[in-house]
């Protein structure tokens, strides 16, 4: 079983968690001083002035891990973890953890190998009793607490549940809240304030965290930010060696190995060596199927020319209105993410911020030379900000995401007119979901473009000049929403169904038409529309390279000629021609299983050969193939 860790909904076996809004009362705690909050100085850290009270001497490294189970994650929280008990510190690396699971003590200290059993997080732990852990005081209580007592030149911070884009992170079912951006820029500000430096590298193993919004907020008190454009998958049932989600124990391996093998390594290198673990990891295209790396000091040119973009725009629109159309084309084009999940708002318009630049500077409809000009400046500052970063051309469950650059943005053509949507999280969930509360939508005009560029067509504006009430939509909402539930659970199983059809008419066993006959047809046509949008998505997509678009237009012509295979046959077995059924059904099958037969072999090779490197042979690999839209990722 898999569950999307995203603040999306969360599938698996039926399971569900609905998104929560950044909308909620702020608590007065937040800002409060944490019990082991220290105020130390840079100087004092170096061994000047007050001496700093901690109980390891100084290492190369402590990476801090909030480990927040407070949710249905919490099986897959555990799981993760046992693969860092694996790993454990070592000589120059403080591996340091936060762990927490519905209605137990949380528990920090060392992450060791020297655990009797998985249930044991850290031999002598610290009990906390009770946590909110979508609380911001209890994650800045965490990282006073770790920095001060296991001291280091360098400080990763790794966040572990689910993710939310510009919403935030980290959920608590109990509390009903999350921690927002804003919130997550004022604990940084504070440890950078209290340590005299800020922290090194953030990591965000959650979902849907490698936005242009995400990394603004945060830049100020970090230096490198690491984070997914789409979800991340994990395991609810333990699998011995495999893990999902960003790879933690290999990175941290990788971490220990290359000191002894370099001497040291820097922020930007551990940045670099999650995208490259993340990539190679095996079942990447289902558990990562995007990473990136970002250098989060430019992203105020990302920010400044985002900002030009936007006010280019506004100008051709006031210039001639009927501009909106065009604009609004290029957005529905642009690589978006989560379109697995038809039930998502906003998740659905998360877009790659570098793909729509493109876009609009390739766009034969869009000639105003001021908007070309700022789209051509956006995606040079994105590209810069993107130190490295991969993509699958296709994931794991068949979408397209050759559009991937490394930074999302929220960037839907109907902002503002979301319908009211049930949480589970007791937070208000307005139409925007709070992006107006963002430090990048204050700090620039996209979200008046995006205002501009909407059309009032949304249902729920048209309910509400009705009359209806905000009630009776939720009622609607809820309504449709278990239809598309249950049409993402049928489809699936369609497709099951298909290949074993398709077997039973190659061996004759089924040789005229029964009642999965039409069901797989329909299954058939699915995928090959999919297939055919795919091949011209991959030969319409700007700058992509060459081996790459043709990959893209492979795999969907392949898909294409899987799901004729399926109509065709389909349809002859109902005309009794059997002569046609039989090899139709052949190619379906043949084409299917060879793709997944290629595609698992390449990873197992892919496997071996990446445990042979060393660190060094990895980083050199990285600065080779720094961005994966020169290559080809299978």
């Amino acid at each position: 079983m898999i569950d999307k860790i995203g603040q999306g909904q969360v599938h698996s076996a039926g399971s569900e968690v609905k998104a929560p809004s950044i909308e909620k009362e702020k608590k007065e705690t937040a800002q409060a001083a944490p019990k082991d909050a220290v105020s130390i100085s840079h100087a004092a850290r170096k061994g000047k002035g007050k001496a700093q009270e901690s109980c390891d001497p100084k290492k190369k490294w402590t990476v801090l891990f909030y480990f927040d189970g407070n949710n249905n994650l919490a099986p897959m929280a555990q799981h993760q973890f046992t693969s860092l008990q694996k790993v454990g510190s070592d000589e120059n690396v403080n591996l340091v953890g936060q762990f927490s699971v519905p209605e137990q003590e949380a528990e920090r200290g060392l992450i060791t190998t020297k655990a009797k059993d998985a249930k044991e997080f850290f031999p002598g732990s610290e009990k906390l009793g009770v946590k909110d852990m979508a609380d911001p005081a209890t994650l800045k209580d965490f990282l006073s607490w770790g920095m001060k007592k296991y001291p280091a030149e360098n400080y990763a911070v790794v966040m572990w549940d689910h993710g939310a884009g510009f919403m935030g992170s980290m959920s608590d079912d109990k509390s009903k809240n999350i921690i927002d951006n804003n919130e997550l820029a004022g604990v940084l500000k504070d440890i950078k304030n209290s340590f005299g430096k800020k922290v090194d590298v953030l990591d965000f193993n959650a979902c849907l965290m490698g936005q242009t919004e995400v990394a603004y907020a945060v830049k100020d008190g970090a230096d490198y930010m690491v984070g997914s454009e789409e979800v991340e998958a994990g395991l609810r049932i333990p699998f011995p060696g495999l893990y999902g989600t960003t790879p933690q124990h290999r990175v941290m391996n990788d971490l220990k190995k290359g000191i002894k093998e370099r001497g040291d390594i820097t922020p930007e290198e551990l940045s670099k060596l999650y995208v490259y673990e993340s990539k190679h990891q095996f079942g990447s295209s289902m558990f990562t199927a995007t990473q990136s790396a970002i250098d989060l000091k430019k992203m105020d040119a990302v920010k400044n020319s985002a900002d030009e973009l936007a006010g280019a725009i506004l100008d051709a629109v006031k210039e001639d209105p009927k501009k909106i159309k065009e604009f609004r084309s290029v957005i529905k084009d642009t690589q978006r993410y989560l379109t697995f999940d038809m039930w998502a708002d906003p998740y659905q318009d998360f877009r790659d911020i570098t793909d729509f630049a493109n876009r609009l500077k390739t766009d034969k409809k869009i000639t105003d030379p001021a908007v070309k000009k700022a789209a051509e400046n956006l995606a040079k500052a994105a590209k810069e900000s993107v130190i490295s970063e991969f993509h699958h051309l296709k994931s794991y469950g068949g979408k397209d995401l050759s559009g991937s650059h490394g930074l999302s943005a929220y960037i839907p053509d109907d902002y503002g007119y979301d319908r009211p949507n049930l949480s589970s999280h007791a937070i208000e969930f307005s139409p925007t979901h709070g992006y107006e509360k963002t430090g990048f939508a204050k700090d620039t005009k996209w979200d008046e473009m995006l205002k501009v560029l909407s059309e009032d067509k949304a249902l729920y504006t048209f309910l509400k000049s009705k009359g209806v009430k905000d009630e009776e939509i939720n009622k609607l909402d809820v309504k449709i929403s278990k239809g598309k539930k249950l049409a993402e659970k049928v489809l699936p199983f369609l497709a099951g169904e298909t290949y074993e059809h398709s077997i039973n008419v190659v061996r004759g066993a089924t040789t005229t038409a029964n009642i999965w006959t039409p069901l797989n047809m329909v299954s058939g046509l699915i995928r090959g529309v999919k297939g055919i949008g795919r091949a011209l998505r991959g030969a319409g997509t700007p700058d992509l390279a060459a081996s790459s678009r043709a990959k893209v237009i492979a795999d969907g012509a392949i898909d294409t000629v899987i799901g004729t295979g399926l109509i065709v046959s389909g349809a002859a077995l109902f005309a009794g021609a059997t002569a046609i059924a039989v090899p139709a059904a052949a190619v379906a099958l043949g084409l299917g299983v060879g793709s997944f037969a290629l595609s698992a072999g390449k990873s197992i090779y892919n496997q071996i050969q990446v445990h042979r490197q060393t660190v060094t042979q990895k980083l050199a690999d990285v600065e080779k193939h720094p961005k994966t839209d020169k290559t080809t990722i299978a």
